[in-house]
């Protein structure tokens, strides 16, 4: 089915069609012109479209507010793992920093490498002999 780029008849249901501001108004004028007729259709119609602008203006009220929710992180600048490792993060500046993840298997390497070291010096200082077997000898 071909896509409606403008606003087409008032029985267009092509649901790709955009509610722009011009159409939301002509649905409200059509809404307010069903309370003048009486008739069984016009009232069901009259209701589904009172509901229809309900949930319009709920979804308005909804999408307002999850757009201030979003504020706070409108102002963070994405940044990039320089090694191309890993998915990019946000921050709070436009200074490069470095990639958190990289920083964590960097930290990770060097605590592997200082209890290598301090495994060896244990077992230095276990094999030596005591002050007293060497004051003894």
């Amino acid at each position: 089915m071909p896509q409606n780029p403008t606003p087409a008849a008032a029985g267009d249901t092509n649901p790709t069609t955009p509610l722009t501001p011009e159409r939301e108004r002509m649905i409200r004028i059509w809404h307010e012109e069903l309370f003048r007729l009486k008739d069984r259709t016009a009232v069901a119609r009259r209701e589904a479209l009172g509901d229809l602008l309900t949930e319009v203006d709920r979804l308005r009220a909804e999408l307002a507010q999850r757009d201030k929710d979003l504020e706070p992180y409108e102002a963070l600048n994405p940044q990039q793992c320089p090694a191309g490792q890993h998915l990019g993060w946000l921050v709070d500046s436009e200074y490069t920093h470095a990639c958190p993840w990289c920083r964590i298997a960097e930290l990770e390497q060097l605590l592997a490498a200082s209890q290598s070291t301090a495994k060896q010096l244990l077992r230095k200082v276990a094999s030596a002999p005591s002050q007293r077997e060497a004051g003894a000898a």
